[in-house]
């Protein structure tokens, strides 16, 4: 693709140089009917989308949060137990179940409004495994490091 089109597919993957310098430096001219077109397919295409029930996504309540956390936290034991081990998966339940107990009670440390969070919650796919910007400004860094290690450290016992 050429021209004006091909700059916003390009800026859709990631390449917006040649995007911003053809509207810095490009022909000061009136945009066609298909460039319109194109400009509104790349905002559709980059630009968040509001949800379907008019409030904003991701609204950080202090039990998502804490699910959120405890979530990053289980994630980290279970790395730390497939590398020791050499597996790609830790399947195992048992483990699974003891390593959500202690995400838990970590994650209700920190988050105390944070209402019943259960294993089942965690495993629960609708829940980010990160814990994301918006959760580690709650969160002292110490405190997330040293739950870490904590996880860890339970993982690989």
């Amino acid at each position: 693709m050429a021209g004006f089109e091909g700059l916003l597919h390009r800026a859709a993957e990631g390449d917006c140089g040649p995007l911003i310098e053809y509207c810095e430096n490009g022909p000061r001219q009136q945009l066609s009917e298909q460039d319109w077109m194109a400009l509104a397919w790349f905002f559709n295409k980059v630009l968040p989308q509001p949800s379907r029930d008019g409030r904003p996504r991701g609204i950080l309540k202090p039990r998502n949060a804490a699910l959120k956390y405890a979530k990053h936290l289980l994630r980290f034991a279970a790395r730390a137990w497939c590398t020791k081990h050499g597996k790609k998966r830790a399947s195992n339940k048992t483990l699974r179940e003891k390593w959500s107990k202690r995400a838990i009670e970590l994650a209700r440390q920190e988050f105390p409004k944070a209402s019943d969070i259960t294993c089942d919650d965690l495993e629960d796919d609708r829940y980010d495994l990160s814990p994301g910007q918006r959760v580690e400004d709650f969160v002292c860094y110490e405190d997330l490091f040293e739950a870490e290690w904590e996880m860890k450290q339970l993982a690989l016992k």
